[in-house]
């Protein structure tokens, strides 16, 4: 079985330490997936203007400046080692772009990944809102579309 834990640099390795206190992780493949919202960075244009050219895509990896590089480094390596003290299989990381809940759920769909954990909003931490709103629009949608079960954590 695959697991994949969608990743926010806000959150570090808190949804990693989550499932491994709520599952049983013996043998089990996890993926770490981090996403670059294309949108949210102002990489892409909502329309083409005469005249001018859309960059060409670059690789997930060139986008991220040297922090974020350090810090998926780092998280993976502190999630390797809590895994791994639970007897985890393989641990990899996943790096995508796009909209970060299509990218999920396609990469959910092309891994036949068996459970996928999200957090429940990006500023869970800090608000800690119940009911509609407790949920984001990431976690929703991934909610309403994943074709395996989805924990959500807070």
């Amino acid at each position: 079985m695959l697991v994949v834990v969608c990743l926010d640099l806000e959150d570090g390795i808190d949804p990693i330490q989550g499932l491994a206190d709520c599952t049983a992780l013996d043998g089990v493949d996890v993926t770490l997936l981090h996403v670059v919202d294309m949108v949210e960075r102002g990489k892409l244009e909502d329309s083409v203007r005469l005249g001018l050219v859309r960059p060409v895509p670059q690789e997930v990896e060139h986008m991220l400046d040297a922090d974020e590089r350090a810090t998926l480094r780092e998280m993976y390596d502190r999630a390797a080692s809590v895994l791994g003290t639970y007897h985890a299989g393989g641990v990899t990381l996943n790096l995508g772009s796009g909209r970060p809940e299509r990218v999920i759920v396609s990469y959910l769909i092309e891994t036949n990944a068996g459970l996928c954990v999200v957090g429940r909003r990006p500023d869970w931490k800090r608000n800690r809102e119940v009911g509609p709103r407790s949920v984001g629009k990431v976690a929703r949608f991934v909610i309403d579309h994943a074709p395996c079960p989805v924990l959500v954590l807070r």
